[in-house]
């Protein structure tokens, strides 16, 4: 079928659909770019942020009863939907740290 043999409105359609198909609501959206843009000015506010997100994923486990498994607890990193924007920023307070001079070594 060429262009010719469309109708106005199919060809009106088509268009809404193509450029409508591929937007996601994304509600978490503004709380990403929240933590993404977080300022680290202040090198108290950069040892709290290493202090409170931890540097590896916090447990899994699996929970048995009478030596059977009964179900698995996946790691909390899995199930966060602000995992990788927590560890951006942890890392950029730990880079504010190290080029202010301060000592890491605890926080890794």
């Amino acid at each position: 079928m060429n262009l010719t043999e469309k109708s106005p409105v199919t060809i009106v359609w088509e268009h809404w659909i193509a450029g409508h198909r591929y937007q996601r609501i994304q509600p978490l959206k503004p709380l990403r770019n929240l933590i993404e843009n977080l300022p680290i000015k202040d090198i108290d506010f950069a040892h709290r942020i290493c202090r409170v997100i931890p540097s590896q994923c916090p447990f899994a486990r699996t929970i048995k009863f009478f030596g059977k498994p009964l179900f698995t607890i996946p790691p909390l990193c899995k199930i966060n939907p602000f995992y990788d924007e927590l560890m951006m920023l942890r890392f950029r307070a730990m880079n504010y740290l190290v080029e202010a001079g301060e000592e890491i070594g605890a926080y890794c």
